[in-house]
């Protein structure tokens, strides 16, 4: 655990390290963004990359691995494509040997308006990959899928159908102390790394649609008041879950 946290805090560093620098010091190659992890910045025409940074060594070759393409079409139970699906692959980049830190690529994919999505980046190395699909409507839905089902060629359309459940819904209603109603109140389903939203609507009801069968926690927050918090059941019998929030102070 040590070993990992002093990985984990090393990486912090040179992140931030290299945040502070600004993006003219990218000399060969293109600037893209800066985020949470760090700085992207793309090869050009050549493959190469050149920066002007005191942290870096003055030279660094990157072997990329062969991948494949993976992909599917989500359908509800009818059949019919579900578009605005998001797809979540669960691929790690790869480090340097005997580097056992966990940093994956966090990519996010969306089916279109016929269902279809892919992802292009699946180590060559690995026979299946991870998803995660979520869509506002439906359960979450999580499966390994195999390289002999799922591959796609770069020329082809993803055709294999992946079938998404209608999910429960966690509703109820908000008010103050004293027992007045509170509108625009954010309400957070979480269910482990699963969030789901919803906001209190003018009748003050709230509708988290698209959870999944068992224990969660639901949240409750807004300006002024005591954040609150409800564990409870999801089931298909369930009651409305209601909140009484407090004053809060600052």
């Amino acid at each position: 655990m040590d070993r990992m946290e002093n990985q984990c805090r090393r990486q912090r560093w040179r992140c931030e390290a290299i945040r502070s620098q600004r993006h003219e010091h990218v000399q060969v190659g293109k600037f893209l963004k800066a985020s949470t992890y760090g700085l992207f910045m793309q090869t050009d025409e050549h493959g190469r990359l050149v920066l002007e940074l005191p942290l870096l060594p003055t030279q660094f070759t990157a072997q990329l691995d062969a991948g494949w393409s993976v992909g599917g079409v989500i359908v509800n139970g009818k059949g019919q494509p579900i578009e605005g699906a998001e797809v979540r692959p669960s691929v790690e980049y790869k480090k340097r040997p005997g580097d056992l830190s966990q940093f994956a690529i966090g990519r996010r994919v969306k089916t279109d308006a016929e269902g279809r999505w892919r992802f292009n980046h699946v180590p060559a190395s690995k026979s299946d990959v991870w998803v995660e699909i979520d869509h506002p409507e439906f359960k979450p839905k999580r499966l390994s899928l195999v390289r002999s089902e799922f591959e796609v060629s770069l020329e082809q359309k993803p055709s294999k159908p992946i079938e998404l459940t209608p999910g429960l819904t966690v509703m109820g209603r908000v008010a103050d102390s004293e027992g007045e109603p509170i509108a625009g109140a954010l309400l957070r389903r979480k269910f482990f790394n699963d969030i789901r939203k919803a906001t209190t609507n003018a009748n003050v009801e709230y509708r988290i649609n698209g959870c999944e069968p068992g224990m969660a926690k639901v949240v409750v927050s807004t300006d002024g008041k005591a954040v609150d918090m409800q564990e409870v059941r999801i089931g298909s019998d369930m009651e409305p879950v209601n909140f009484q929030m407090k004053p809060g102070g600052t």
